[in-house]
């Protein structure tokens, strides 16, 4: 698998860690510090796993912004592209998006644990899914 790839599996595997954590919390049984910087983190980690999978199939991996045109958002342009091939996760993607947008950019919201477990949750159905669907696309 490609290096890209290898840092979107170590994305979502830190995701995955602090979402075993918080669901571990309730017994009291969590190793990690919950500050609302790690959940923001945890979130935002999910969402560019997901992402980066979903730019793999999408050929996008090397897509450039065009020349004279300032606004065009590489997260968007692949969201665009996955609704364009017909592929079912890409409101999911866009979700988890909004997701991280509040995570990384509104610091006056509190994110929740629960917030957390779902926006994992999510990244990993949209990887599994784009690893069923596009076998060839992660050799």
């Amino acid at each position: 698998m490609s290096r890209g790839l290898n840092i979107a599996d170590d994305f979502l595997l830190f995701a995955i860690e602090i979402k075993d954590q918080l669901e571990a919390r309730q017994t009291g049984k969590y190793k990690v510090t919950l500050t609302q910087g790690v959940l923001r983190t945890c979130i935002s980690r999910a969402y560019y796993a997901a992402f980066l999978y979903a730019r793999r199939v999408t050929n996008l991996e090397r897509y450039r912004r065009p020349i004279g045109i300032k606004r065009v958002s590489i997260h968007n342009t692949v969201i665009d592209r996955l609704k364009e091939m017909g592929i079912p996760v890409a409101d999911m993607l866009y979700n988890l998006k909004k997701a991280r947008g509040k995570a990384d950019y509104n610091i006056y919201s509190t994110i929740t644990p629960n917030k957390v477990i779902w926006a994992v949750k999510v990244a990993q159905q949209i990887i599994d899914f784009l690893k069923r669907a596009f076998p060839n696309k992660f050799q």
